[in-house]
């Protein structure tokens, strides 16, 4: 049931956005009542942290896995490619995550921030910036490349136009659908890359 409900909420926030979904949406999306959300979630913000939890737990062992499962640094796919291609599949399959983020962890007073920061973003940042400390030894990048801003860069440019998306969507013109993800994560792969490799 609990995970019942987690999927649930993870379809009512990708259908109507995060705020109009209230705890009886998501229960009668799961076929139960508002007393089961109540009884393994508390209320609205518990329900949205266990969502956290479930949605960063998977990006960053998908991370972990496909980086681990190259054979060697410099085959293809290449570790920003590989990066990339899972943080933005993440992304498309729970696409109210980055408002969330932004809503729990980077606000003021955000509940989830120090359990994002030790659980997710510090080994994410421990094991990409490995990554590229690894790139730059065997030579595919340059040898002058900051490893922490580097990192800082990927983010900011494969997350940010998520947390932007209100905004982009109407200033743009654009839909974020499976061709944009898709469109958006080739970009910034060959921007980072170009920039980057040595």
């Amino acid at each position: 049931m609990r995970a019942d409900l987690l999927n649930a909420a993870s379809a009512c926030f990708a259908a109507r956005g995060y705020a109009p979904v209230s705890l009886r949406d998501v229960a009668r999306a799961a076929g139960t009542t508002a007393a089961m959300v109540h009884y393994y979630f508390g209320d609205k913000d518990g329900l949205t942290l266990a969502l956290l939890e479930r949605a960063l737990s998977d990006l960053l062992e998908r991370v972990r896995l496909k980086l681990a499962a190259r054979p060697a640094f410099g085959t293809q796919p290449g570790a920003i490619d590989v990066f990339f291609d899972t943080a933005l599949e993440a992304i498309g399959a729970e696409p109210w995550l980055p408002q969330l983020i932004l809503r729990e962890v980077l606000s003021d007073g955000a509940p989830f921030r120090e359990r994002f920061i030790d659980s997710y973003a510090g080994p994410m940042s421990q094991l990409l910036r490995n990554t590229l400390r690894a790139e730059i030894a065997a030579g595919r990048l340059r040898a002058d490349l900051d490893v922490e801003f580097a990192f800082m860069s990927l983010l900011g440019m494969g997350v940010f136009p998520f947390l932007a998306q209100p905004v982009f969507e109407r200033a743009l013109g654009v839909r974020y659908d499976a061709a944009f993800r898709a469109r958006l994560a080739a970009h910034t792969k060959r921007l980072f890359l170009e920039g980057a490799r040595s």
